[in-house]
C-alpha cells in the first residue's frame, strides 16, 4: 500500500504531539514508517537516531548506525546524531571522528561541551579544557545568553554550574550557582 503525500506529512508531523507527551516509542514508530516510505531522508533518519538514543535502545541503535553508515559519511545532518550515538554506546574514538566533522558548531554550546567530554574520554584533556573554557567565556556574554532558547538554557544550566566551579574563584562561583538555581541570567553575567 502506497501512502499519499498527505499521509506521509501526517506521519512526519505527528511526532510533534507524541514527543512532548513522552510517547517516544510512538514517535519512533512514525519515524520508522516514514523511513520505509522515504528511504534516505536524512532528517528523518536523524530523528530516528535521536529517539533511539533517548530510548537507550542499544541493539536498534547499533543496527541503524551500521545500516546508514555510507549515507552518514556524506550527510552532515547525520554527523551530530552519529557522534551522540557512539558516545552513548561508549565508542569514544568513533564519536570523536563524527564530532570532528562538525568543528563549525561555534554557536552550539551543548555541542561544544559534549565535544569536550568526548575529547576527554579520548585522552585529550588539554584540548577539552580549551573547548570548555571558550564555551564558558562566551556564555558569560549577555548577548550570547539573550540568544539562548528556554530549552537550551535549561539544558545548559547544570553544565554551567559545573563549569563555574572550574573557571571562577570561590565566592563568585557560589554566586553563579545561586543565580543559576534562581534562573536569573542578569545575575550570572554580573557575577
Amino acid at each position: 500500500m502506497k501512502l499519499c503525500p498527505v499521509g506521509v506529512l501526517l506521519l512526519r508531523s505527528r511526532h510533534l504531539t507524541l514527543l512532548p507527551g513522552g510517547d517516544l516509542r510512538g514517535a519512533l514508530a512514525d519515524f520508522v514508517s516514514v523511513d520505509r516510505l522515504e528511504p534516505g531522508n536524512a532528517d528523518n533518519r536523524a530523528a530516528i537516531l535521536w529517539t533511539l538514543i533517548a530510548l537507550r535502545d542499544a541493539p536498534r541503535l547499533k543496527a541503524a548506525l551500521a545500516q546508514w553508515a555510507t549515507q552518514a559519511e556524506r550527510e552532515p545532518r547525520l554527523w551530530g546524531p552519529y557522534a551522540a550515538a557512539h558516545m552513548g554506546l561508549n565508542r569514544q574514538a568513533e564519536a570523536l571522528t563524527w564530532f570532528r566533522r562538525q568543528v563549525d558548531q561555534r554557536d552550539d554550546y551543548l555541542w561544544q561541551l559534549a565535544f569536550a567530554e568526548c575529547l576527554e574520554a579520548n585522552a585529550q584533556p588539554d584540548v577539552a579544557w580549551r573547548v570548555r573554557r571558550r564555551a564558558w567565556m562566551e556564555l558569560r556574554r549577555p548577548e550570547v545568553l539573550a540568544r539562548l532558547s528556554g530549552a537550551d538554557w535549561r539544558a545548559l544550566r547544570d553544565r554551567l554550574a559545573a563549569l563555574s566551579q572550574v573557571f571562577t574563584p570561590g565566592d563568585r562561583a557560589k554566586a553563579i550557582v545561586e543565580a543559576l538555581l534562581a534562573a536569573d541570567l542578569t545575575a550570572i553575567v554580573r557575577a
